[in-house]
């Protein structure tokens, strides 16, 4: 858990940290203003990561302002809920530095209802999604909450997604399609793209991990 001092009334988001992990958990959702969650603190890195087994946890803006080096972690995670154009759901800097991990043979996931949406309306993103992901953007909402897996992930289940028992509901999940570089790997139950991804780069899903159901609920 990230600690702050006593007198400081702000909560803390809760972070996860195991011995030896090698998968890094990266928490870039930083949105309180008109998005679907809207509270000063969350665990979601934490609970992303605890499905993922061994991990260590760190907020977005150390890769960028305090030189975090990710390249020990064999793969990185890298959340941003339903940030989206007014959030800088991913900034140039951070794009820079996912380019230079995965340039030294890293591994990552992105999960985000708006990355795609962003992206396609900045100079140079959707070259990025490409790139990154083999990935381009389809429509701003899949008008989906269920997804499955496809491609070379055809082996999962069908799942759901932001059900009445999650932390918050997302409005807009991403439809995403592959370029010629990348393969769809999760569809949603509509048959849009839910996730895209490059065979050993790197996978851009388009809504939040954090919000998939339990088998409950």
């Amino acid at each position: 858990q990230v600690v702050r001092g006593v007198d400081d009334p702000l909560p803390s988001d809760v972070y996860r940290v195991d011995p030896g992990a090698d998968v890094l958990v990266v928490d870039g959702f930083d949105r309180v203003i008109d998005g679907g969650f809207g509270g000063l603190s969350h665990d979601f890195a934490a609970v992303v990561g605890e499905a993922a087994g061994k991990v260590a946890t760190v907020a977005h803006r150390a890769l960028t302002e305090d030189g975090f080096d990710p390249s020990p972690y064999a793969s990185v995670i890298w959340l941003l809920g339903d940030e989206a154009v007014a959030d800088h759901a991913l900034s140039d800097a951070e794009q820079q530095a996912i380019l230079a991990y995965l340039g030294g043979g890293g591994h990552l996931v992105v999960s985000g209802s708006e990355l795609g949406f962003t992206l396609a309306q900045e100079n140079g993103g959707p070259t990025f999604l490409d790139a990154v992901f083999g990935a381009a953007y389809v429509a701003d909402a899949s008008g989906s909450f269920s997804a499955a897996g496809a491609g070379a992930l055809a082996s999962i289940a069908p799942f759901s997604y932001s059900g009445p028992g999650g932390p918050y509901q997302v409005a807009y999940p991403d439809a995403l399609g592959a370029t010629s570089g990348g393969e769809v790997v999760f569809t949603y139950d509509n048959g849009k793209g839910a996730a895209v991804g490059i065979t050993g780069q790197a996978v851009l899903v388009g809504f939040p991990l954090e919000l998939v159901d339990a088998p409950s609920t």
